[in-house]
């Protein structure tokens, strides 16, 4: 069965039907069960909807976006770290703290 199928088929079994929210829920996978394939009738979508859902995955930590905003801020602090001013672990910290801060706020004016 092919997409237009399905949601044809779908939308045929919710019309006309004057549900609230959670009924509508309950119908609607019923529907979609019954016209996936899924299940063979009302009954067996009826059992399969009411079986609780498996818990999704936890994400991971280090996904493709927070690398990319790890390699963005990296850069961004390289090209404001004066290193001709760094003479100490002191002075290191002060001049990473102020890059930081104004590669993640930027627009607003750093102390």
């Amino acid at each position: 069965m092919n997409r237009k199928e399905y949601n044809d088929c779908v939308a045929a079994g919710l019309k006309g039907k004057k549900l609230g929210r959670e009924e509508r829920k309950q119908e609607f996978c019923i529907v979609a069960k019954t016209c996936s394939g899924k299940a063979k009738g009302r009954e067996e979508a009826r059992v399969l909807c009411s079986q609780p859902k498996e818990p999704k995955p936890p994400r991971r930590e280090g996904s493709a976006s927070c690398n990319r905003e790890a390699s963005r801020l990296a850069r961004c602090v390289s090209e404001r770290v004066d290193v001709s001013q760094v003479n100490d672990a002191g002075s290191l910290r002060a001049a990473l703290d102020t890059a930081i801060k104004a590669c993640q706020c930027p627009g607003q004016r750093i102390k």
